[in-house]
C-alpha cells in the first residue's frame, strides 16, 4: 500500500515553511537555520537570531507552505509576499494569521489572543461582578490554529488535484460574520441586532483580484462561506437590522438581503454587477427585496438601483441621511426592544419556514452555472477587459 504524502514544517520567528518529504512521517517541528535572502537583492533579511534564513529560489522550490502572522504589507517588504513566491513556485501555499485580516479599518494594527477576546466580546461573556475576565486559555490562539491547519489540509488536497497553490486569508470577514452570528445565537442577552459597515460603505463585494485567479475548485469553497455567511444572518434568531450606507454590491447585496429590516443613506447604491464578468449572480437572495422583473433587470444587466429606487420598490424600509443613518437603526431597534424577545423570535422562525431551504438550493444552481463558466474564453476576456479598462469582444 502506497504511504500518502506527509509534510514537515520549518519554523521561522514569525513564519513557517512546511517542505514535503514522501513516504516520512513527521513526529516533530524544529527551528531550522537556512540563509534567507529578499526578493530585492542578495543582502540576506536578518530580523533575530531566531529568524530562519533561506535563499529564495532555491527553497521556495523545496517548500510547500509559508504560514506567517505579521502585519499586511510586512511579508511584501520582505520580498515573500504571495504573488512573487507563486512566480517562483506555483504550487506553494502561503496562510496569513492577523488580527484583523489583510484590508479593512484595523488592519495596520497588530493584535494578540488577549486583544482580540476584549474586542470580540469574549471577556464580556465571562462576565463576574469584578468585571470582564480572561477566559482561562488562549481561545483566539487556539481556534486560529485550528482553522489555519484545516484550511490548509484543504488547500494541500486541493494541490494535489489542480497542481496549483493558493493563498489563505484566515482574517476574511466573511467567516468571522459568520462566527460572530453563531455566537449571537447563544446569548440570551441580546434582543435585536444591528448590522453595519465599518468602511467607507457597507460591502463592496469580492476582490476583483481573487475573481481573476478563481478556479472551480476555490470557487465552491468561497461560495459556501459566502453562503454560509448569509444563512447565518437569515437564521439568526434575533431580528436583523441592516444599516447600509454608500454600497452593498455583489456579496454586499446578499447581506443585506438577508437582514431582517433594513434602513438605507440617500443615494446608496444596490447591486449584482457579477454578470460583466462573467459569473453567475446571486440573484436568489436579491429575490428577498425586490419583484421578479427588478431582480431580472439587475442580475442581467449588471446595473445598480439606488436606495430610494429600491424603497419605491418595498425593496427596504427607510433612507435616511448617511449622518443619521446609525442613530435610525438605534431608534428601531430600542422601539422592538420593547416587544416581547420570544414572540419576536417565533414570528421569525415562522417567516422563514421553507424560505431558507429554497434560497440554499437556488444558490447552488448559480454556483454550479458559474463553474461551467469558469476557465471559458468568454470568462477570461471578461476579466481581462475589466483590468485594461475596455469593453470586452466577444467576437460578434
Amino acid at each position: 500500500m502506497a504511504i500518502p504524502p506527509y509534510y514537515t514544517t520549518l519554523c521561522f520567528s514569525h513564519f513557517l515553511l512546511w517542505k514535503r518529504r514522501e513516504n516520512t512521517i513527521p513526529r516533530t517541528v524544529q527551528s531550522v537555520n537556512i540563509p534567507i535572502h529578499t526578493a530585492i537583492g542578495p543582502k540576506p533579511y536578518t530580523r533575530h537570531k531566531n529568524i530562519v534564513k533561506l535563499t529564495r529560489h532555491n527553497h521556495m522550490l523545496a517548500h510547500d507552505v509559508i504560514i506567517e502572522n505579521f502585519r499586511p504589507g510586512t511579508m511584501e517588504k520582505m520580498g515573500f509576499d504571495y504573488e512573487t513566491c507563486r512566480t517562483i513556485n506555483p504550487r506553494i501555499i502561503m496562510s496569513s494569521i492577523s488580527g484583523f485580516g489583510q484590508k479593512g479599518r484595523y488592519s495596520h494594527k497588530a493584535a494578540f489572543d488577549g486583544i482580540a477576546a476584549a474586542m470580540s466580546g469574549m471577556y464580556a461573556i465571562n462576565f463576574t461582578e469584578s468585571g470582564p475576565r480572561p477566559t482561562g486559555i488562549p481561545m483566539g490562539d487556539h481556534i486560529s490554529g485550528i482553522y489555519n491547519a484545516l484550511a490548509i489540509m484543504m488547500a494541500l488536497y486541493d494541490r494535489e488535484r489542480t497542481g496549483q497553490g493558493q493563498y489563505i486569508d484566515n482574517g476574511k470577514t466573511y467567516q468571522e460574520l459568520t462566527d460572530a452570528f453563531t455566537v449571537i445565537n447563544f446569548r440570551d442577552d441580546i434582543s435585536v441586532v444591528i448590522f453595519k459597515g465599518a468602511g467607507r460603505g457597507f460591502v463592496a463585494g469580492n476582490d476583483i483580484n481573487d475573481i481573476k485567479l478563481m478556479t472551480k475548485e476555490n470557487h465552491h469553497a468561497y461560495q459556501d462561506v459566502l453562503c454560509g455567511c448569509a444563512i447565518s444572518i437569515m437564521k439568526c434568531k434575533y431580528p436583523v437590522i441592516g444599516a447600509i450606507h454608500k454600497f452593498a454590491l455583489g456579496a454586499g447585496l446578499v447581506f443585506a438581503a438577508a437582514c431582517d429590516i433594513v434602513i438605507a443613506s440617500e443615494g446608496t447604491k444596490f447591486g449584482l454587477p457579477e454578470v460583466t464578468l462573467s459569473i453567475v449572480s446571486g440573484s436568489s437572495f436579491l429575490s428577498l427585496m425586490a419583484p421578479d422583473k427588478i431582480v431580472r433587470y439587475m442580475a442581467l444587466s449588471g446595473k445598480p438601483l439606488t436606495a430610494e429606487e429600491l424603497f419605491r420598490l418595498g425593496g427596504i424600509n427607510k433612507v435616511t441621511r448617511e449622518e443619521d443613518l446609525f442613530d435610525e437603526a438605534l431608534m428601531l431597534a430600542k422601539e422592538m426592544v420593547r416587544n416581547s424577545p420570544i414572540a419576536m423570535q417565533f414570528s421569525k422562525e415562522a417567516m422563514n419556514i421553507n424560505r431558507n431551504a429554497q434560497i440554499e438550493k437556488k444558490f447552488l444552481t448559480e454556483t454550479l452555472y458559474t463553474d461551467r463558466l469558469l476557465g471559458s474564453p468568454e470568462k477570461a476576456e471578461c476579466t481581462n477587459a475589466f483590468f485594461e479598462k475596455r469593453k470586452p469582444n466577444f467576437g460578434f
